[in-house]
Parts: structure tokens; C-alpha cells; sequence
């Protein structure tokens, strides 16, 4: 399992994770939340440095998991 803890987190993935959660409702649901902030860190690990990319993608995504080999996450405040 993979923690995410938001505080080491860049201020770009804190931006589009509050935007995912509030804009697109997912933080009333806590597995689509998971799974969607999941998917903004590694996009933007992967090199995507576009907030309104970030959160697109994110919002494309309907909340699905990734892959199970990819593992899961928590959030952490």
C-alpha cells in the first residue's frame, strides 16, 4: 500500500487534488477520492506539471482504480 501524505506533496498536486475533490464531487466518495488523488500524484510524477492536466485527466478517469499491481493508497492529512 502507498501513502500519500499531502504535506510533502508539491503545491501543484495539493492545488489539483483540492480541485478534483471539490469540483468533480469525488470527496464524497472516499474510494473515487483515493483513487483519484492516486492518479493526480502519479501523472504528475510521471512528468504532467499542468494543474488543469492534471485535474482533467484525473476527472476523465471516473475514479477508477489503477491497475492492481500499481498497488493502492492512503491519504494521509
Amino acid at each position: 500500500m502507498t501513502i500519500i501524505a499531502m504535506d510533502d506533496q508539491s503545491t501543484l498536486v495539493q492545488n489539483a487534488v483540492q480541485r478534483i475533490l471539490k469540483d468533480h464531487h469525488y470527496g464524497e466518495t472516499p474510494d473515487l477520492a483515493k483513487n483519484a488523488i492516486e492518479l493526480i500524484v502519479r501523472l504528475y510524477d510521471s512528468g504532467i506539471n499542468d494543474e488543469d492536466d492534471l485535474v482533467e485527466l484525473a476527472a476523465l478517469s471516473g475514479g477508477k482504480p489503477l491497475d492492481e499491481s500499481f498497488g493502492t493508497a492512503t491519504l494521509l492529512p
